[in-house]
């Protein structure tokens, strides 16, 4: 063997952003000890998006560069490791564990408690753009529909997705790791730079509320065009920040929307009393300033 090849991949919803930020932000840190995170590759998010692009339908271009890296210890990180394993074809599999022979493969996985990632993930779900890349993307599902989806139980099921990831990938060793523990410190360990703890990862995401979702999921059941829905997520966003911190909302322009939505939404059960009916009126009191197209 000449080196190590550590295999982040995910579970979504685990601390994932935060982690390719911090590896991505310390990478010359990192490769003092003979570490690489190939950042030359990595995608505006600071993750190895291309290694789920080319399992998926090849060639294996990019990954045979980051393969072809001379540094001792070569870590990629892509939750779609995970999240898209069964999607991958088994000759591009192949092809990855031949290209990648020379190095000892450790995969690498972060669990969470199941119930706070069931929503957690089902966020995830209705506001990712349905492009196609997993059948949940952009889903309309509702909460208690979306537990029963086959790809949500498969990532439930723990030790068999490891195990189907050990042999996919070719590892000789898999650690699973919980995310209510010390993972990140963890993870450090095992690249053998513990003193890099003092430069903790920062959280990345600011989740929607509820409401929030269970509006863009409306708008998901619509078939809302791309642009608008995205455009009203953009709107919810702001106006969440602008709760959190107390302030305004940044200004800047967006994309023109249907309001006649928002009445509609107000109509529907989910909304009919209660917090979520004065968050939504909230939100469309802090829209009052933008003219409405004719």
């Amino acid at each position: 063997m000449n080196g190590r090849l550590l295999l982040h991949a995910g579970l979504p919803k685990t601390g994932t952003k935060a982690l390719q930020a911090w590896l991505f932000e310390h990478q010359q840190e990192l490769a003092a000890t003979g570490i690489s995170y190939a950042p030359q590759l990595v995608d505006p998010a600071k993750k190895h998006a291309f290694l789920v692009r080319e399992l998926r339908t090849g060639p294996l271009d990019r990954t045979r560069i980051a393969l072809a890296d001379a540094a001792p210890t070569v870590v990629l990180s892509n939750e779609g490791l995970s999240n898209h394993v069964d999607d991958f074809r088994p000759e591009l599999l192949a092809e990855f564990r031949a290209l990648s022979q020379a190095r000892s493969i450790t995969v690498l996985a972060v669990t969470r408690e199941r119930d706070t990632w069931l929503r957690s993930y089902y966020n995830q779900c209705v506001l990712n753009p349905p492009n196609g890349a997993s059948e949940l993307w952009g889903t309309s599902l509702r909460f208690d529909e979306y537990v029963h989806q086959p790809r949500v139980l498969r990532l439930l099921d723990h030790r068999a997705l490891l195990d189907t990831m050990t042999r996919a990938y070719g590892a000789a060793r898999t650690i699973w790791l919980r995310y209510e523990s010390n993972w990140f410190e963890a993870i450090l360990e095992e690249l053998g730079v513990p003193w890099l703890g003092s430069l903790p990862p920062r959280r990345t995401n600011e989740s929607l509320p509820d409401w929030a979702i269970e509006f863009v999921r409306q708008l998901n059941e619509r078939a809302t065009p791309e642009p608008e829905r995205m455009a009203w997520q953009t709107r919810l966003e702001r106006f969440n920040t602008a709760v959190a911190r107390a302030t305004s909302s940044p200004d800047g322009p967006l994309v023109p929307v249907d309001f006649a939505v928002i009445a509609s939404v107000r109509r529907s059960p989910a909304f009919a009393t209660g917090d979520w009916r004065e968050a939504l009126d909230a939100f469309e009191a802090s829209l009052a300033g933008e003219v409405v197209p004719a």
